[in-house]
């Protein structure tokens, strides 16, 4: 199938009116919301240069989206050298999410930025969950997403397709990262159940708030159980749902060794000041 490609060079003044250059590109049909609210969100957030991919996301019919099709965002900082080895954080939103405000630069480019700057060698990678903003499903956390078996596998093929494209000639190992914040636990559960969070190289999983119910239960009945060398770090609001799901679970389930969980009072933090600090606390670009 060819693809057809859009691309928007912006040069964006930084405080010491110096012009940093970002290029996005779009494939087409994918949203045009989404586009928007994207190069206005690198606009108000990035001060390195970066280059952007927008595409169809592997895998993402859905009747319930707007266009019918969910889409995914590749972000990858100026600074990024993919001839070395480097992270790729593939961020999951929760409910009513993709969005400008809380998902684009509250939740992801206001964190990621400052690693950058500060020398992380990583990629961004932000696929649109079915409970998007952009769907008739806003809090649909029970649509399930790549639930079978190398569904996933073949999003991450999508994504080093992507950056082989970006850059033919890298040869630096790529190591995943999986953030999931709020419904995006939910994701995690059923990578973890299908087995592809352990077909790939994912080195780590953090749960911003995110293990309501049964979620990190049936993870950890899955793959992410006995898959030993994927680092566990779970982050929760005292007295909140999550919280309350996460310790009876490890009450019981002889494990807790293998989990790092942080509870974290309530004031100051809360579920929303949780998945904006979430990079920092969890270290998860270091």
């Amino acid at each position: 199938m060819i693809k057809i490609l859009l691309a928007l060079i912006v040069l964006f003044p930084t405080a010491l009116n110096a012009q940093v250059s970002h290029t996005i590109t779009w494939e087409k049909n994918t949203h045009k919301k989404t586009v928007s609210n994207w190069v206005s969100a690198v606009n108000a957030t990035s001060k390195i240069g970066s280059t952007s991919y927008i595409l169809k996301k592997s895998g993402g019919f859905d009747r319930h989206h707007a266009t019918g099709h969910r889409d995914v965002i590749v972000w990858i900082p100026s600074t990024t050298d993919l001839s070395k080895p480097y992270l790729v954080l593939v961020w999951l939103h929760g409910n009513r999410g993709f969005i400008k405000s809380r998902t684009f630069i509250e939740r992801t480019l206001r964190q990621v930025t400052p690693e950058a700057a500060a020398g992380s060698n990583f990629v961004l990678v932000l696929p649109e969950m079915p409970w998007t903003s952009n769907g008739r499903t806003p809090t649909g956390s029970g649509r399930r997403v790549w639930r079978e078996q190398n569904a996933f596998v073949k999003f991450i093929d999508q994504i080093s397709g992507v950056l082989r494209g970006h850059d033919p000639d890298a040869s630096g190992e790529a190591e995943y990262r999986i953030v999931g914040h709020s419904a995006g636990g939910s994701a995690i559960r059923s990578l973890s159940l299908s087995g592809d969070l352990c077909r790939v190289n994912v080195s780590m999983v953090v749960w911003s708030d995110s293990t309501y119910g049964s979620w990190f239960g049936s993870a950890w009945s899955g793959c992410l159980g006995y898959q030993k060398d994927i680092i566990n770090k779970v982050f929760v609001v005292k007295h909140g749902g999550p919280w309350r799901s996460i310790r009876a679970f490890l009450k019981k389930c002889n494990c807790a060794d293998l989990v790092m969980l942080k509870v974290l009072s309530y004031p100051p933090w809360r579920h929303k000041t949780i998945g904006n600090n979430i990079v920092d606390l969890s270290g998860v670009l270091r």
